[in-house]
């Protein structure tokens, strides 16, 4: 008897941990990014999202699933998942903002003078950059607005 309680009781803490995990990770932009995959060679905090107990509807209060069934568990999943992908979609949507007034302000810093001026990733140092230069990354940042500003 008390075997069979310890073992329901190991059961149900085992069901209760279980979570989606999502990675959270600044790329080297500053950009944020969320996934349910962890980036590879990339530093990433590991966000935990809970699951929500459901409150029942007045119809389905009612209702009874049957023993055994796997209704509820699959319900309860199939809205983890769907909190989960709110979650990265809301993520996501701020992330595109940022990346359209990022975008907008290239095209208009490269716009707003005739020597633009670039810093060297390699050595730090600031490089103008020639009329090839400017031209393709004002298509660069065209496209990105195209992309991300809808």
């Amino acid at each position: 008897m008390r075997l069979s309680i310890l073992l329901l009781l190991c059961v149900f803490s085992v069901t209760a941990v279980a979570a989606t995990k999502v990675y959270k990770w600044v790329d080297k932009d500053g950009n944020i990014h969320y996934s349910e995959q962890k980036p590879p060679n990339q530093q990433a905090d590991t966000l935990q999202i809970k699951e929500n107990k459901p409150t029942p509807a007045p119809e389905r209060a009612q209702e009874k699933p049957e023993e055994g069934s796997d209704e509820s568990s699959d319900d309860a999943q199939a809205q983890q998942r769907a909190e989960a992908e709110k979650t990265l979609a809301e993520a996501d949507k701020v992330n595109r903002q940022k990346l359209c007034q990022q975008a907008k302000a290239n095209r208009d810093a490269l716009n707003a003078s005739v020597r633009v001026a670039r810093i060297d990733p390699e050595t730090g140092e600031q490089v103008r950059m020639n009329d090839e230069e400017r031209v393709s990354a004002l298509q660069k940042a065209e496209q990105a607005i195209k992309d991300y500003c809808r």
